[in-house]
């Protein structure tokens, strides 16, 4: 089962196409594109090859996300150690299980007054680069409609492992747009 995905912002989608070409045929690409059917997840009915192959796919997946803890890396570690003595199937059962966990993990952070998004993603509890502002708007979109509407006090769900992919988005999209979140929070 996976969780639906962060939504998409068309200057962030574009800027990354064009500077990366082709990205689209990378293996970590691939691997995310890659939808395991629920009868397979558990191993039931795979071939060991197969499983195998959904395996290291998973592991790519896993690879490419960001902020893993010490945990998520030893788990990471453990189920490439599977896959390598040949139990691909409990390999590939406990990579969905730490991919489900990265690809939904959130942080809360309140909004302080005189802050901005740029204030915000710059804080080391988010992500201590102030560049990665995309990132908090778009996991804030819902109530965020532009990323100058912050409020003091609003709760701001923060997306714990964005994918390597999303941070090479956000820091092209931020780039071309630092002024516009700069405006700090009005005071409620």
């Amino acid at each position: 089962m996976q969780a639906m995905p962060l939504p998409k912002l068309p200057e962030i989608a574009s800027q990354a196409d064009a500077a990366g070409g082709a990205a689209g045929d990378s293996k970590v690409a691939r691997a995310e594109a890659a939808q395991i059917p629920s009868d397979i997840s558990a191993g039931a009915g795979v071939s060991p090859e197969a499983a195998a192959g959904l395996a290291q796919a998973e592991v790519l997946k896993a690879q490419a996300r960001t902020g893993l803890s010490d945990a998520q890396l030893e788990q990471l570690q453990q189920a490439q150690d599977q896959l390598a003595a040949g139990d691909s199937g409990s390999a590939l059962v406990m990579l969905q299980g730490l991919n489900a966990q990265l690809q939904t993990e959130t942080r809360s952070y309140v909004v302080q007054q005189g802050e901005s998004l740029w204030h915000v993603a710059g804080q080391r509890e988010v992500y201590g680069n102030p560049y990665l502002w995309p990132l908090v708007w778009q996991a804030n979109k819902d109530r965020l409609k532009q990323p100058y509407q912050l409020h003091q006090g609003m709760h701001l769900m923060i997306p714990a492992h964005p994918t390597i992919q999303e941070v090479s988005s956000a820091l092209a999209f931020s780039r071309s747009r630092h002024p516009e979140v700069m405006r700090p929070a009005a005071a409620r």
